[in-house]
């Protein structure tokens, strides 16, 4: 194996050596794991101007050249339309827009992209509490809904497509629903109507939404894999799951120090990115990537955004690096980055 292979990067583009990597270490023994740490530079950059003041939220998904992201030019809007942006070009490609039959009344949650392109996006009807599923074709236009078969008022924290259409669902009972349900987590699969499948049991929390460690609660993301699994970060381990809904393994992930929480998951060609952040008060945080053996776990390399890179970090490819949201000669631009 090239040391440009063992970084999580194939040689096409990263040809430098970081290092001898180590084992995944005992959680209770050695809870974080130095590493031999390289800058990413900038290699090219392709300017990016929305077409009006726009406000952006996350999750930011990315397949191949397209980046998804909910973006819109109001800051009450509860309904956000997705946009998908080529990354090579950038131009705007395709606006995924909500019908205004659901325009009021109606909370957007989060969406999903189907390895077809397909856009999925979860709402839940305020009056009623129930949680739709919208659905969307490649080119933006809006096909079918489906009611998703969950307690009222359930927040669809994530949501991923397998290619079977089968969907992976993690989410909890806000506030407004049953008073017995309301706080407690659900890990699940779905059927492309809305039908529970499976409870994935390995994963279910034992305590309410209210009782887990608020910070524990944000250190979560998902991909979908190129090998049609799909991985789940929670804490401090990557859960790999099945479209069946099989936990197929976990992976240790060590953070680089304590002040550092896992935020971003990315998957691509066999290697797992982490982007981890640390909070800084009153100041832009700082972050840092990992990338990790999808198989085993093993750390595979360690990465910090250098000179003239922010911590907007979008996207991982194996082949091609890093993607930024930055700045060229003052304007906003993607900027793509390797060792």
């Amino acid at each position: 194996m090239t040391p440009a292979t063992r970084s999580g990067l194939l040689p096409l583009v990263f040809v430098m050596c970081l290092g001898a990597s180590a084992q995944a270490p005992s959680p209770d023994r050695r809870p974080y794991q130095a590493y031999q740490r390289t800058a990413l530079k900038p290699q090219s950059s392709v300017p990016w101007q929305p077409p009006f003041p726009a406000y952006s939220t996350e999750p930011f998904l990315c397949q191949g050249n397209a980046l998804y992201f909910p973006a819109t030019d109001s800051v009450t809007d509860s309904m956000l339309p997705v946009w998908k942006i080529n990354v090579d070009k950038g131009e705007k490609e395709t606006v995924f827009q909500v019908p205004a039959e659901f325009q009021d009344g109606y909370r957007f949650a989060t969406y999903a992209v189907s390895p077809t392109g397909l856009l999925t996006e979860a709402v839940v009807n305020e009056k009623t509490g129930e949680t739709e599923l919208l659905r969307f074709a490649s080119d933006g236009s809006y096909t079918s809904r489906a009611r998703l078969s969950v307690p009222k008022f359930f927040h669809v924290e994530y949501l991923a497509i397998f290619d079977t259409e089968q969907m992976f669902i993690a989410g909890y009972v806000a506030s407004g629903g049953p008073k017995a349900l309301v706080g407690r987590p659900t890990v699940a699969i779905f059927s492309p109507d809305g039908e529970l499948v499976k409870k994935i049991s390995a994963l279910q929390a034992s305590q309410k939404k209210d009782s887990i460690d608020p910070r524990e609660i944000s250190e979560r993301s998902v991909a979908m894999g190129g090998d049609g699994n799909l991985y789940y970060l929670r804490g401090r381990e990557v859960a790999v799951i099945s479209p069946g809904g099989d936990l197929v393994r976990r992976l240790l992930i060590e953070r680089p120090e304590k002040e550092y929480v896992p935020v971003k998951l990315d998957f691509s060609e066999g290697v797992v990115s982490v982007r981890f952040m640390k909070p800084m008060p009153k100041q832009v945080p700082t972050i840092l990537m990992r990338t990790f053996d999808s198989n085993t776990g093993e750390l595979l390399a360690e990465y910090s955004p250098g000179e003239g890179l922010t911590n907007a970090q979008l996207c991982y490819s194996r082949r091609e690096g890093y993607l930024f949201m930055g700045k060229k000669d003052g304007k906003t631009a993607f900027v793509r980055a390797t060792p």
